[in-house]
């Protein structure tokens, strides 16, 4: 997708350009200490620079991801002035390979459909070629299926093919992407956009996070959409720049007053339920009349929820205070004490006739 300077915010970025120095700052020097000590790692053989991370969390989930990237332009190339490219095309190789060189295309390699998944299978193998090239396109008509032939591997790099139409100027395709960023919007919470490397100063770093917010905003359905924002490595933690009240603010309805608002949601854990009136006074041992058996329950320091009495019209009597049931659910975290039953005898006797 083309680029659209109509959709830059012209509001200024609300986030502090001091908060996002700092992350910045805080970050390289990891990086930078990190690579020392790997320096004699293998691992640094793969991957001379680390890549820089702009995290925005969502209050609102989209409602479908998109197959292609959004291109957001950046103040600092993410890439050397001739980048090393290799372009995945569709069958028949031979075709889409004349097209690019009648354009004189500057791309490095030119990868068929079905050699990529015939000769990429292996996770070596694509590590292999993911290190070989800095940026990889392909052909917008094969963007649907490429995920399941390259897998998570392009993903976890952010090296994802960049789309591009043979049928236009290529060269012109390149230009505009080595100069940008690109933004894939995922049906998730969070958006991940690369605005660095690790070879860059905090200054360069600063300045592509804030003109790349003026274009994800507005891609993003604007700020009131935004809850957090972070900066990151591929492996780091992330380091917070900017955060934002969540839009469900908990609001507790009180009899006869106006909802309040409780902005922290620390706040919830200070709500309870009031408990259940009682007829009896709070004393240290409390006594409940159970009625029409007569007996009495202590229950110590405990409120309970008392069944109501039987009506009028049943003419048997109530055997025990309360059935095992009963006894059970309104005393278990109570610990109710037993109740002894009533003997046989206790049975009110039948009004003679």
């Amino acid at each position: 997708e083309q680029p659209s300077h109509k959709m830059a915010s012209t509001k200024p970025v609300p986030v502090d350009k001091l908060q996002v120095d700092k992350a910045a700052k805080a970050l390289l020097r990891h990086l930078e200490l990190r690579k020392q000590e790997q320096s004699d790692s293998k691992s640094q053989l793969f991957e001379d620079d680390d890549t820089i991370l702009l995290v925005v969390t969502l209050k609102k989930v989209p409602e479908k991801g998109q197959t292609k990237p959004i291109i957001i332009p950046l103040k600092h190339s993410l890439y050397e002035e001739q980048p090393e490219i290799c372009i995945f095309v569709k069958d028949p190789k031979a075709e889409q390979k004349t097209i690019l060189e009648r354009q004189k295309a500057k791309v490095a390699k030119v990868i068929g459909v079905s050699k990529l998944r015939k000769n990429y299978k292996q996770f070596e193998e694509r590590r292999k070629l993911l290190n070989s090239y800095q940026l990889f396109l392909a052909d917008d008509r094969i963007i649907p299926v490429l995920p399941r032939i390259t897998g998570k591997t392009f993903f976890k790099r952010k090296k994802q093919p960049v789309p591009v139409s043979l049928k236009r100027d290529v060269n012109a395709q390149i230009k505009q992407i080595v100069s940008s960023t690109l933004l894939f919007i995922s049906a998730g919470s969070t958006i991940v956009v690369k605005v660095g490397l690790s070879s860059f100063t905090p200054e360069q770093v600063v300045d592509n996070v804030m003109h790349s917010l003026e274009h994800v905003a507005p891609r993003l359905k604007g700020w009131k959409n935004i809850q957090a924002l972070h900066l990151k490595s591929t492996d780091s933690v992330a380091l917070p720049m900017y955060a934002s009240l969540p839009q469900g603010v908990l609001r507790v309805q009180t009899d006869g007053v106006a909802d309040k608002a409780l902005p922290a949601p620390a706040s919830v854990s200070a709500i309870e339920t009031p408990a259940p009136q009682m007829d009896e006074s709070d004393d240290e041992d409390d006594e409940i009349q159970v009625k029409p058996t007569h007996k009495t329950i202590n229950v110590k320091n405990k409120q309970i929820i008392v069944p109501p009495p039987p009506k009028e019209h049943d003419k048997v009597a109530v055997a025990s205070t309360t059935s095992p049931g009963k006894r059970k659910a309104a005393g278990a975290s109570a610990k109710s004490p037993k109740v002894a039953k009533q003997p046989r005898s206790a049975k009110k006797s039948k009004p003679s006739s």
